[in-house]
């Protein structure tokens, strides 16, 4: 989450990038939003990947906060991408610069359909400029639609780290995509948690997500059992504070108010986790233990 590194310099996104690739974790998706200052964060998240040598970017473009109405939303959209196109930290997908957003399913930049804004105004432009993309946005529409929405590449899961009733998880919502999406690829996302307490008067955002029955390592099994299938997979979220979903250390501008359920409540022990999950799911077996260890985690408070 782009929107939460303010005060970060290259540096600090050193540090990210060496503890995630500790954890097995190959590159980070940067949710980007429409504040001015984001897009410098990016240039130094890139910078530091650059260094690193073995780590990657790709941008998630927020359509909750970027616009997307019109053909100048498109040109600045195709900008933020053509900044990094050329990166030797841009993560590629079949030769292709990857890209993915949050949400987008309403996005016409003036065009007639979401298809045509997508395809005429957003893919045209970087195309015109030499640029092949490979799109794999997370857009909240019907899935029966995306076999045959041919501005997009893929489709990202996003509800699919987390069941969505009182239920534990399950691979249905997989399955449902996987078999809606036919030969595009399908890119799964896994989440440890997702609880979120805004006022009326601030973000209004009071929700939780079940997250019983060890979600996190339930949520990895079932995605390595599915390996044959699913080529990627995004967690969710490195340092989403604001709901609760990270896995990285609590660092950068938290979202004012969500200090009441981070501070104190670190959450990188799912890191050892995540090493030993990641590395089974990219080589189809389990890492040997070499050494015992037991990561705990549990509600503070009543359910």
């Amino acid at each position: 989450m782009v929107g939460n590194t303010y005060p970060y310099t290259q540096s600090n996104w050193a540090t990210d990038i060496q503890l995630a690739k500790a954890a097995s974790i190959d590159g980070f998706a940067l949710n980007i939003g429409s504040d001015w200052w984001q897009p410098f964060r990016v240039n130094d998240a890139y910078a530091a990947a650059e260094a690193a040598g073995d780590f990657t970017m790709f941008l998630s473009l927020d359509m909750t906060s970027l616009s997307c109405s019109s053909y100048t939303d498109g040109i600045t959209l195709a900008s933020l991408v053509k900044a990094h196109a050329s990166s030797p930290a841009q993560a590629m997908w079949n030769e292709k610069v990857l890209i993915s957003t949050f949400s987008g399913e309403n996005c016409y930049f003036g065009q007639g359909s979401v298809a045509e804004g997508w395809t005429n105004v957003f893919r045209a432009l970087l195309e015109s400029s030499g640029i092949d993309i490979f799109f794999v946005p997370s857009v909240f529409s019907d899935p029966s639609t995306f076999a045959y929405d041919s501005w997009m590449d893929g489709e990202l899961n996003w509800n699919g780290g987390w069941p969505m009733d009182g239920s534990d998880i399950t691979t249905a919502s997989d399955d449902t995509y996987m078999n809606a999406l036919g030969t595009k690829e399908y890119m799964a996302a896994i989440s440890p948690a997702f609880f979120t307490h805004f006022p009326v008067n601030g973000w209004n955002k009071n929700w939780i997500y079940r997250g019983d029955n060890w979600l996190y390592s339930k949520r990895w099994e079932d995605v390595i059992a599915m390996r044959d299938r699913v080529k990627m997979v995004e967690i969710l979220t490195w340092n989403d504070y604001g709901e609760a979903s990270y896995i990285g250390p609590i660092d950068g501008a938290l979202p004012s108010g969500s200090e009441v359920w981070t501070n104190g409540f670190p959450h990188t022990a799912w890191l050892q986790l995540t090493k030993y999950y990641a590395q089974a799911y990219k080589t189809g077996s389990w890492p040997t233990i070499t050494s015992d260890s037991i990561v705990v985690w549990a509600r503070p408070h009543p359910k």
